[in-house]
């Protein structure tokens, strides 16, 4: 399968279009991810808006070549990060958008019913992504899997 796993922006999509940013630290919680679907034979690609400035049309473009979203939804980003599933949904709404991080960990149904997302990890992703992508590509529940809801 394709992944796309995002870090989301920490200001207002219009704001970053004008500014740079550079994170203080890679998102170790989607390397971790990404290591483990590489290691399956997967495809992989991160993009980190704590490392690099939005871009709508890099987004759209890399999102169309996925076959499943992984975001990283923390507190203090949540509204973008609502606004960028957003985003995802109306170029692709059928492909799956797994959603994990700090959030998901306190508020799992909440963040999941608020972003429309179709899954939610609470907990290490790293240690479910393997079993949800059976499920997801077998098209069978994923509910039984610890940590997701």
């Amino acid at each position: 399968m394709r992944f796309l796993l995002i870090y989301p922006p920490s200001e207002p999509f219009f704001i970053q279009k004008t500014r740079m940013f550079y994170g203080l630290s890679p998102p170790l919680g989607l390397l971790y991810i990404a290591k483990v679907l590489e290691a399956d034979g997967d495809t992989v690609t991160i993009l980190d808006y704590s490392a690099e400035p939005f871009d709508e049309h890099k987004l759209i473009t890399a999102s169309r070549a996925a076959d499943a979203y992984g975001i990283t939804v923390l507190t203090p980003f949540y509204q973008q990060t609502k606004q960028l599933i957003a985003l995802i949904q109306q170029h692709n709404p059928t492909k799956p958008i797994i959603i994990g991080g700090p959030h998901c960990l306190l508020f799992p149904k909440e963040a999941l019913r608020q972003t429309g997302a179709a899954i939610a990890v609470h907990g290490e992703g790293e240690h479910a992504i393997l079993a949800l992508k059976k499920r997801l590509m077998n098209k069978e529940d994923f509910q039984e899997i610890p940590g997701v809801v």
